[in-house]
């Protein structure tokens, strides 16, 4: 086994050594156009503390019930923020909104279609969650089904209200919790993937923009890849090296995106000089294009003041937070599981969820003889 592995690493050896330069940056999707690779992108970043509030978000979902035909998610979010590298204690909001979402397929019209409602956690998360509404869309829907033509898992709809919710909840941190001038972060990208999204996104952007607010991504890893194959994140960081740029430092141009379901000009930022990562770093468009260099250079020193300690040194330590917060562990899970399973057999549905959920947990037996 152990030499099978030496041959492996043979082979990523042998295709590393392949890769012919940094390349430049690649997009299949047309409607980003790349920018050469240069080291007068390079901007250096002077971390720190000020008095403007950074808000950070994330949130998570795991599925509890399960069949061809239906599925439910419970599904967590959770924002905390920070002032002069101190936590502060929102003035309206709940930090923490934990909900249900419940899905089920219905032929209509020759498409199977699935249909998602949520059913709040708690009163706090009534009132922000009950503007989604319903959810409904085809399996088919080129958005949100597998490649080949296959439709969609009915299981990806707990991501799609976990999505849209993360927008919303945004929006109403933005409008209650932050002032002109203040920072909110989401983990990931500003893209609206999702048939539908982009609505929510469009509310999140207008009351940013009203507020006089920046919204933010940061992602954990990115999958963006440069013409050689090398990932962007990495070409980014051999060319600072090779050109002795010392850390913490943000990097664009890296595209001219004209992608209307991402409003986001894209960064890479390495946010301390003791870290060896670079994460992949997103504003919205319209407040990028109206932010001096100094202004810039602020929210990148913010970020990089809040990136300086925790288990995870450069990467913010309010995404770090939300994270933590936002995780929905297996136990958990578990526990809400058999807490449904016990009350739909008090209602007589027992068997019959059983028999559906049959069909798919398979997989979870075989786990729990091994």
């Amino acid at each position: 086994m152990l030499s099978r592995l030496d041959d492996v690493a043979k082979a990523i050896s042998a295709r590393i050594t392949l890769q012919k330069g940094l390349g430049t940056p690649h997009f299949a999707d047309k409607r980003y156009a790349p920018k050469p690779f240069s080291p007068d992108n390079f901007r250096k970043i002077h971390p720190f503390n000020t008095d403007k509030k950074l808000a950070f978000i994330d949130a998570g979902n795991m599925e509890i019930f399960a069949s061809p035909g239906l599925s439910v998610h419970f599904i967590r979010a959770y924002f905390c923020l920070f002032r002069n590298n101190s936590r502060i204690i929102p003035k309206t909001l709940p930090q923490k909104i934990e909900f249900f979402s419940v899905s089920s397929a219905k032929e209509s019209e020759g498409e199977m279609q699935f249909s998602c409602s949520l059913i709040p956690a708690g009163s706090a998360s009534k009132e922000i969650i009950s503007e989604i509404g319903e959810i409904t869309l085809d399996s088919s829907d080129p958005t949100i089904s597998k490649a080949g033509g296959f439709s969609a898992s009915i299981s990806v709809m707990g991501g799609v209200a976990r999505r849209f919710m993360e927008w919303l909840y945004a929006a109403k941190i933005i409008e209650h919790e932050l002032d002109a001038g203040d920072i909110l972060v989401r983990d990931g990208a500003l893209v609206a993937a999702v048939k539908g999204e982009a609505d929510f996104a469009k509310k999140a952007y207008e009351i940013a923009e009203k507020k006089g607010a920046i919204l933010s991504a940061c992602a954990k890893t990115s999958e963006l890849l440069t013409t050689t194959g090398m990932p962007l994140t990495s070409a980014i960081q051999i060319l600072a090296q090779n050109y002795k740029i010392a850390s913490p430092w943000f990097y664009s141009p890296i595209a001219e995106n004209n992608n209307p379901e991402h409003r986001a000009e894209i960064f890479i930022a390495n946010f301390h000089e003791k870290s060896r990562r670079a994460f992949r770093f997103e504003i919205e468009k319209g407040a990028a294009a109206r932010l001096t260099e100094d202004e810039l250079g602020a929210i990148f020193g913010a970020l990089a003041s809040n990136s300086c300690d925790g288990p995870f040194l450069g990467y913010p330590y309010g995404l770090t937070d939300a994270d933590a917060k936002a995780r929905i562990s297996i136990g958990e899970c578990a526990n809400y599981r058999m807490a449904l399973l016990s009350m739909l057999n008090r209602r007589g549905r027992g068997d019959i969820a059983e028999i559906v959920s049959n069909a798919v947990d398979a997989h979870d037996v075989l786990n729990d003889i091994v």
